[in-house]
């Protein structure tokens, strides 16, 4: 009997370690992919008002985005979801104004 009991904890510990250590890789490949939309965004698509992006610069984000929401999409499904409804609510406000 106190075989299981003991078994049952040291589960229960290895489960919580297991947990968080998805937690965390989830956190760092979440924050990774934010800091490289923000990098791509400042590579590719002009900062000054006047300066268009070129095509071959709009075909590289929207490819390198795609990865990147790929990569979030395998990761974690609930937040790619999330983040998808809200691109496309911010892209509907937009097309309103």
């Amino acid at each position: 009997m106190a075989d299981t009991t003991c078994n049952s904890r040291d589960n229960e510990s290895i489960d919580k370690l297991a947990n968080f250590a998805k937690s965390i890789l989830k956190s760092f490949i979440l924050l990774t992919i934010v800091i490289c939309v923000f990098f791509i965004k400042g590579k590719y698509l002009p900062r000054e008002a006047g300066e268009q992006p070129t095509i071959i610069n709009l075909i590289l984000f929207t490819l390198l985005g795609t990865v990147l929401l790929t990569i979030l999409g395998v990761t974690d499904m609930y937040i790619f979801n999330n983040l998808v409804l809200g691109l496309g609510i911010g892209l509907g406000v937009r097309f309103f104004e």
